[in-house]
């Protein structure tokens, strides 16, 4: 997985015009899952909104089929992200190592991904905004303290509670 953190739309619609702490996406390279995740986040109902916003966003960034200055980025840092090998934390090294085994992660088969992305064109992103617009049903949780819990409003979008052991809900 990698987080795609620094975006401009998250930034400038969760942090700054929202007030939460921290905002990313994440995407799973291998199963195509995108994960949106804020932290400490004053408004979980709005945050939801700009998420679900995010196809139009990215839609209206490269439906003249060009790819603007933040998708260019975007491609940069992903390769960044992709080829980053200052770890500070021996047990990440370990990990990452024994995923890559695990899953036959090859220098051959880097490079090809390195060559797709660098290769990335409007065409691609706009590929991503049919699969982002098009979820169905996407899963929602909301971990936060039970203080906190029992001051969401649920008319609108109920919420099961569940333990944080997670054996009960």
């Amino acid at each position: 997985m990698y987080p795609l953190k620094g975006g401009h739309y998250l930034f400038d619609e969760i942090r700054r015009h929202q007030g939460a702490e921290d905002s990313w996406a994440i995407l799973d390279r291998d199963s195509g899952v995108v994960i949106y995740q804020s932290d400490r986040d004053p408004s979980i109902f709005a945050t939801l909104e700009t998420f679900e916003a995010g196809a139009t966003w990215l839609w209206e960034q490269v439906n003249d089929g060009e790819l603007p200055y933040e998708a260019k980025g975007s491609i940069i840092g992903a390769i960044g992200r992709m080829d980053a090998n200052i770890m500070t934390e021996p047990n990440k090294l370990g990990y990452d190592s024994l995923v890559s085994y695990l899953k036959q992660d090859k220098a051959k088969y880097r490079q090809l991904w390195r060559d797709q992305i660098l290769g990335s064109t409007a065409k691609d992103f706009m590929d991503m905004v049919e699969r982002l617009g098009s979820w169905g049903h996407p899963s929602v949780v909301i971990v936060t303290s039970p203080e906190i819990f029992d001051t969401i409003d649920q008319e609108d979008f109920p919420i099961s509670r569940c333990d944080y052991s997670g054996y009960a809900c």
